[in-house]
């Protein structure tokens, strides 16, 4: 009621939806998870850790209480270390495949 009686033609269940389908409800934008990360490089999860097992890419455990059947512990990854991976790793990213927004918003932020 609150949107509509505000001029809103959407439901609050359709905000959420388009908040998440936008990437708008991440709480931390300075950090992301493998998965998340993966996603916007346009690679496998599997990538994603073997360059930070690697030490190609500094990530850091979350430190949540995730079990192994969970998946485990997520990884930690801070925007400024990314940026510096990029720029080192150039010749093994697939640039056709990245989210070209937010590259240049990685690298010029």
């Amino acid at each position: 009621r609150i949107f509509r009686n505000n001029g809103h033609q959407r439901s609050a269940t359709a905000i959420a939806v388009k908040r998440v389908r936008l990437k708008c409800d991440t709480i931390d934008i300075d950090n992301y998870t493998a998965t998340q990360l993966a996603g916007e490089l346009g690679v496998d999860i599997k990538t994603v850790t073997r360059w930070i097992e690697k030490g190609w890419l500094t990530a850091t455990r979350k430190g949540t209480k995730r079990t192994a059947a969970q998946g485990g512990d997520q990884w930690h990854i801070k925007r400024k270390h990314i940026r510096e991976f990029i720029i080192e790793s150039i010749g093994i990213i697939d640039i056709r495949k990245v989210d070209k927004v937010w590259l240049v918003d990685i690298l010029t932020g």
